[in-house]
């Protein structure tokens, strides 16, 4: 039966993009010199992929890069072929260059999936004619000016967006430097929590339903403000590690909330690994506490 309804599924979303007439040609991207070789590159992603015998037109097939030769035609060099698992389309393409030091310019691509499947970026490294992933993300589209990722020139990072249950549902950010050919996570111990539109709003606005002691320092040597039922504080960040919330007040205090996680006996939601408990409280979980969401613009601060 399952089986049954996934390819109904499937059908009736190959139906919706014939009759909204939205095919396209393969896009093809003129990428500059990747490599530094004085010729120039270009890549063609490939449409029409078959899922469960289905064909999908719009969906990716491949990626095949060609390189520019001496008589100035386009000879490709490469392929990289996508998942047939699930459809698998493009959303955005763009070349960066992550390491200015190593002559060397990568490819960024925006991958959306059909089905639930999480979204995800993968990197790509273009050397001795070979495209490389150098890694792939998990990512949330459409969270910053249409892409799920950022990159600053200024030192390098590309953060990439991506969701999160940790220790409450929020869209977190991740940070990656490439170094020595390795794309390295350099997310800091403390990382920003986002609404569900990300960084345009950047607070999540909880309710406690209960009085909730919070400390002044994220090693909890020194107790702090007391939240009361019914008030409202911004979330601002987290602990990585899932061991704290971060948060403000009215008042502008930095309120830190102890967090225990323990692995959830349920192991039927795999994105749902542990449970999160108020560490002061017993047996106390964090939606216990929370009374209710809100989302804060970006020019709203108030807890309120």
């Amino acid at each position: 039966m399952k089986k049954i309804r996934r390819i109904l599924f499937l059908s009736l979303f190959a139906i919706i993009l014939f009759n909204t007439n939205i095919y396209s040609q393969n896009k093809v991207i003129e990428c500059g010199d990747l490599d530094f070789d004085g010729r120039n590159e270009r890549i063609e992603f490939v449409k029409g992929a078959k899922v469960d015998g289905i064909y999908f037109e719009e969906a990716l097939k491949q990626m095949d890069i060609y390189e520019k030769n001496k008589n100035g035609k386009y000879v490709k060099v490469d392929t990289v072929k996508f998942s047939s698992k699930e459809p698998s389309f493009l959303e955005n393409v763009e070349v960066l260059d992550l390491n200015k030091k190593d002559r060397q310019k990568e490819v960024i691509v925006d991958i959306a999936h059909m089905d639930g499947d999480t979204p995800e970026v993968m990197v790509f490294d273009f050397k001795n004619n070979k495209l490389k992933n150098l890694r792939t993300i998990g990512t949330i589209h459409n969270t910053y000016m249409g892409r799920s990722y950022m990159f600053s020139d200024f030192d390098k990072v590309l953060t990439v967006f991506g969701m999160s249950y940790s220790p409450i549902q929020h869209i977190e950010s991740k940070q990656f430097k490439l170094i020595n050919g390795i794309l390295k996570d350099v997310t800091p111990d403390e990382t920003d929590t986002y609404g569900f539109s990300g960084p345009r709003h950047p607070f999540i606005r909880i309710k406690a339903t209960m009085k909730v002691k919070t400390y002044k320092d994220n090693k909890f040597t020194k107790v702090g403000y007391t939240i009361q039922p019914g008030e409202y504080i911004l979330v601002t960040a987290k602990g990585r590690d899932g061991k704290y919330l971060k948060a403000i007040n009215d008042y502008s205090d930095d309120l830190y909330i102890p967090i225990t996680p323990k692995k959830n006996p349920d192991t039927s939601i795999p994105r749902l690994k542990y449970i999160y408990f108020l560490r002061d409280y017993k047996n106390v979980t964090i939606d216990n506490m929370v009374g209710g969401y809100k989302y804060a613009f970006e020019n709203d601060n108030r807890a309120g």
